[in-house]
């Protein structure tokens, strides 16, 4: 589960809501404490929870193109863009995600596609505005670039995705009234049924991102209380010696009512059921796809997570390509370099405040370079 702008900041209840206010599921997946920087990391077999960085080593304020592309491909894409950049992905996050998606690296795999779900439905307006500007936010385009299915208001009333707003409340009130209620516990529900017949399954809830921006108090406890009631439904349905639950986010922002804009703080990372500990040692965003891949890949081969703690994890972990890591190192470093040295190529985007910044021509020479083949482009 991908929480937008979900923070770990100061336990002050005057700011912050996850220190105001009880969250009983949230806390449980915290080891019974707040989400804030005060609570202490847990680290045991089936149960994670941990601050992750998701400043990357750049200045400036995280945003949600660069942020969620390296957290969708476990590749630092602020760095290579040289800067934080949103809502939509930079230029130079394209062709990292074409290739290195958590979508796409699962089918690369062998995963089927059929067994990769992303659970969000979405309007018809969303396609149309998509298509028209060439705009698709990274979750729908990592989907694009590996042939996974993108689901719509058919599947929403055939109960076979949820809304973004995991009820559909909001879905009532700015798309279609006569879209039935769906409760936290339906929700879940179907999330539940969705994982049964799938090995990955993604749902991305933006709420959290969008209330933080309004510095509303009362609006916040409200999708809080939605996540928190959600998640304590399919806690109940979560089988932890089969199924792993995982939640992180891409930059701070409810955490921190004081400010309209995102924040510095960590990121949470929670890790629930069978493989958690793969995640023990996790410090940053881009610890998470590798980890999800390695597992996932793992489960679809030999049945079941790596035995972690078995004296064979060497030959395991070489059956699976724990390899890729340094392939992703490497792609990173030379599209970096590839970044600073050439500009011939400039994106000049209406959500850039008309700035320039590095192009992808230079990237596409040398990655073409170190790996043989042509930069994949934007699906068409």
């Amino acid at each position: 589960m991908f929480l937008d702008g979900v923070g770990l900041g100061p336990a002050s209840a005057e700011t912050n809501p996850l220190a105001r206010y009880d969250y009983p599921a949230l806390n449980q997946l915290a080891g019974n404490h707040d989400w804030t920087r005060n609570a202490p990391a847990l680290q045991n077999a089936t149960q994670i929870f941990l601050p992750v960085d998701a400043n990357l080593d750049v200045k400036g304020l995280p945003q949600s193109g660069t942020g969620q592309a390296s957290l969708f491909s476990g590749i630092n894409c602020a760095e290579i863009a040289g800067r934080h950049y949103g809502p939509y992905p930079h230029s130079t996050s394209k062709p990292v995600l074409a290739e290195h998606n958590v979508f796409v690296q699962l089918r690369g795999k062998d995963l089927p596609k059929e067994r990769l779900v992303f659970a969000n439905a979405y309007p018809e307006r969303f396609f149309v505005h998509a298509w028209e500007r060439k705009r698709w936010t990274v979750t729908t385009l990592c989907c694009r670039q590996a042939d996974v299915r993108l689901r719509t208001a058919a599947d929403l009333l055939e109960g076979t995705a949820i809304s973004a707003g995991i009820t559909n409340e909001r879905w009532q009130e700015k798309l279609d009234p006569s879209v039935p209620d769906v409760s936290e516990a339906q929700a879940a529900r179907r999330i539940h049924d969705l994982s049964r017949a799938a090995s990955f399954t993604l749902f991305e809830y933006y709420l959290t991102d969008k209330i933080g921006h309004e510095q509303d108090m009362d609006l916040a406890h409200g999708v809080l209380q939605t996540i928190d009631a959600f998640l304590g439904h399919l806690l109940d349905l979560i089988d932890n010696t089969r199924d792993l639950l995982l939640i992180s986010s891409d930059h701070g922002n409810i955490e921190d009512l004081s400010t309209k804009s995102h924040t510095r703080y960590p990121v949470p990372l929670v890790a629930y059921g069978a493989g958690a500990e793969a995640f023990a040692d996790a410090t940053s965003i881009l610890d998470i796809t590798p980890r999800i891949v390695d597992l996932v890949a793992a489960q679809n081969r030999f049945g079941s997570f790596y035995p972690w703690d078995e004296p064979d994890r060497a030959d395991v972990e070489s059956a699976v390509g724990f390899e890729r890591r340094d392939q992703a190192r490497d792609f990173a470093d030379v599209t970096r370099r590839a970044n600073l040295a050439d500009r011939d190529a400039p994106d000049v985007g209406a959500d850039n405040g008309g700035k320039v910044v590095p192009g992808e021509a230079g990237i596409e020479r040398v990655h073409a370079r170190h790996d043989a083949r042509p930069m994949p482009t934007e699906p068409r």
